[in-house]
């Protein structure tokens, strides 16, 4: 005959102690859950506990079943449930106010960085009228010289201040180098050295421009030739680039495109439609963002057919890819989907 339940075991449910309720779970084991049983050859208890499962932190909870065995082997059971909880919010002490003077902005290399005004709609407009109404997005610096776009009320022009001295490189009162017109539109300029390299229109003109030399000349303008190509320019993107007497820019016309330069002031071509990709399978088909550096330049470009982007570059007459869509991202994972324009100075 089974051993006799008389009482059934009891859950028990605790608080957490952040250290697994050792005592209070031994103590439930042992007492058999207060399970009460009889027989009249006498018994002994057993329990099948093994673990508590893995809760949020220190929680957790186990069923056991304690059961009776008779010395017959006949047996009867019991189950319960041991569980832990937490039910207690965090205690949190009020840290003390601390107040700091604000340092000075400093480089990584611990250097102290000093902001001052070079611009703003506050500025007069030298060689115009009125102050500033908008500053061009992009400037460009050079050992604490800068270039800048900007506009005033109906003026528009390219600007340096050298050595804090603000003044005008060409506006709309300027002559177009090689026409009888007068600029209209400016693109945002590039500074190197002390002079400046932008791209300029008028209603029937387009054109880089720079003032080396110290009178501003064209460096490519509508009547200029496809160097290695045929025809003339038609258009010239945004961006351009300028170090020492050398020039590199984006030009267009029919049929069409390729990242130049002017190697004191002889045009050449670095790259066209004409010229395969390195590392990919075909030519390119467009291009955009030139930055130069000495006679190397780097730039953006994208692959006829497969559209498989890249920055590349020609170091030494040699055309190289930096990187493109197969490219591992340095300290990520996988490979570079997209690029933008490659910024700053090519060393080696």
């Amino acid at each position: 005959v089974d051993p006799t339940i008389d009482t059934p075991a009891s859950d028990l449910t605790v608080e957490c102690d952040g250290a697994g309720n050792t005592a209070e779970l031994n103590g439930w084991l042992t007492s058999n859950a207060g399970a009460v049983a009889s027989d009249a050859c006498g018994f002994t208890w057993s329990h099948d506990f093994t673990v508590l499962s893995d809760d949020c932190g220190d929680t957790g909870s186990a069923l056991v079943t304690f059961t009776a065995t008779d010395p017959s082997g006949n047996s009867a059971s019991t189950p319960a449930t041991f569980a832990i909880v937490d039910t207690t919010a965090p205690e949190v002490t009020q840290p003390d106010n601390v107040t700091l003077e604000c340092d000075e902005p400093t480089t990584p290399g611990g250097q102290v960085i000093t902001f001052s005004k070079v611009a703003d709609t506050d500025t007069l407009v030298p060689g115009g009228t009125g102050t500033f109404t908008s500053i061009g997005l992009r400037s460009s610096i050079e050992n604490g010289d800068v270039a800048i776009e900007a506009r005033g009320n109906n003026q528009h022009g390219i600007y340096t201040s050298i050595g804090g001295v603000l003044s005008v490189v060409a506006d709309r009162s300027t002559t177009i180098p090689g026409t009888a017109a007068t600029f209209v539109t400016f693109r945002p300029p590039w500074f190197d050295a002390g002079s400046v390299v932008f791209s300029g229109t008028d209603v029937f003109n387009k054109g880089v421009y720079t003032d080396l030399g110290g009178s501003l000349i064209a460096v490519a303008d509508l009547s200029t030739a496809f160097p290695g190509g045929t025809g003339l320019f038609t258009d010239f993107s945004v961006n351009t680039s300028l170090s020492g007497n050398n020039v590199a820019f984006r030009g267009l016309g029919a049929g069409q495109e390729g990242i130049y330069t002017s190697l004191s002031g002889v045009l050449g071509v670095v790259a066209d439609l004409t010229t395969s990709v390195p590392a990919g399978t075909s030519t390119f088909s467009m291009f955009d963002a030139p930055i130069i550096d000495g006679a190397d330049v780097a730039f953006y470009g994208k692959e006829n057919g497969s559209g498989n982007e890249g920055i590349y570059a020609l170091l030494g007459g040699t055309l190289t890819v930096v990187a493109d869509e197969s490219t591992p991202i340095p300290d990520g994972t996988g490979t570079f989907t997209s690029f933008f324009s490659p910024v700053g100075d090519i060393s080696g």
